[in-house]
């Protein structure tokens, strides 16, 4: 499936569910993600997950973070057991987690006694409802296949450089640009008639809220991250970043820079927060070798999550130490700025356009898409 494809299946069934009245959809359980602190933890329960999860086993942190993009409400889930009897091992809760059929002895040595047989019952036959006669779908004509083939061959067989009015669903794009709704179209058309009258070499000029000397306009987000990878002056090739969004990735590697993740630190409202001793320890690792770093700010990969002023603050004096340019992806700054005029106490009700302005002027560089 394409990327994208299973985010706008969600999305779907999330919407149909809706419409048929109901008012809750669960994800389900996220086993091993830990999104609290248990006010009476075992110790040695505790003990024993901490050392599975610095080995990366049953941290359930992808399958977290992939069910945050769709603002969940995040309700933790205990496994409880009285306090004075015998402790049950880690490692077989989580066998009985993955597989219940699994045998568990009780703690105190008793052996579960099996389960009672049921009852023999006189069959009843079942009458199947006939199934939905479902018209077949026509195979597309050759033609038709063979105008994808030629499309694909000339962009190189990478489906991401087909224009994106080539494609008939796109489902790797939320860039508002990329849609047709008469009013983005019209948007997006005033956009595209200013950057034709542009001379080479020439930028926008005049926009307030970029507080920037060279402003180019491109067709999409994506573009814009392609287009500065592609100019960059320097080749590190190492490019920290806090989990970017992926055409970011594929921009990286086209231009053969190394993507290196940096760890967050969550902190109250401010679950983007880096983790600026593991950024420090990342500048050193790569020292010399480091192209720039790259924020995306209201991180679409951890569900939209805001990073304070302060943090991201912290993250350029770090990067002006090592002699590093810092790179925003600020497609969602206003999102982050708004969270920080009400949640950043140094800065609680500040308009939100001010407090955007103060992050783009922390950057050397910024890509912003209009969506």
């Amino acid at each position: 499936a394409p990327l994208g494809g299973l985010d706008y299946a969600v999305v779907a069934i999330i919407e149909r569910t809706a419409a048929e009245g109901s008012t809750v959809f669960s994800f389900g359980g996220s086993f091993g993600a830990k999104i609290c602190e248990s006010p009476n933890a075992a110790p040695e329960v505790e003990a024993a997950l901490a050392e599975l999860r610095s080995r990366g086993i049953f941290t359930g942190d992808g399958n977290f973070r992939f069910k945050n993009k769709f603002r969940t409400t995040n309700l933790p889930l205990y496994l409880c057991q009285p306090a004075d009897s015998a402790r049950t091992d880690v490692s077989r809760l989580i066998l009985m987690i993955a597989d219940p059929t699994v045998d568990a002895p009780r703690p105190d040595g008793v052996p579960v006694p099996p389960a009672p047989t049921p009852a023999a019952s006189v069959p009843v036959p079942v009458v199947a409802a006939p199934a939905p006669v479902v018209p077949e779908r026509p195979a597309p004509a050759d033609e038709a296949a063979a105008r994808r083939e030629r499309l694909l061959a000339a962009h190189g067989w990478n489906p991401l450089h087909v224009p994106a009015d080539e494609v008939e669903y796109d489902l790797i794009t939320d860039s508002w640009a990329e849609q047709s709704p008469a009013l983005t179209a019209a948007r997006t058309g005033q956009l595209r008639s200013r950057a034709a009258l542009l001379a080479p070499g020439q930028t926008l000029g005049g926009i307030d809220l970029l507080p920037f000397s060279c402003v180019l306009p491109t067709p999409s987000g994506r573009d814009a991250e392609a287009a500065l990878c592609r100019s960059w002056p320097t080749r590190g090739p190492v490019v920290l970043h806090n989990s970017v969004f992926p055409t970011w990735y594929f921009s990286l590697l086209d231009n053969g820079f190394e993507p290196v993740a940096v760890r967050t630190a969550p902190s109250g409202a401010f679950r983007g927060d880096l983790d600026l001793a593991h950024l420090a320890a990342r500048f050193a690792e790569h020292a010399g070798r480091i192209a720039f770093c790259c924020v995306e700010v209201s991180t679409n990969a951890q569900g939209g999550a805001a990073i304070s002023l302060a943090n991201l603050t912290a993250v350029r004096e770090l990067a002006d130490r090592h002699g590093v340019r810092l790179v925003l992806d600020a497609t969602r700054a206003l999102d982050n700025a708004v969270v920080i005029a009400e949640a950043e106490p140094e800065h609680l009700g500040r308009d939100p356009f001010d407090v955007v302005q103060e992050i783009l002027a922390l950057a050397d560089a910024a890509t912003v898409s209009l969506s």
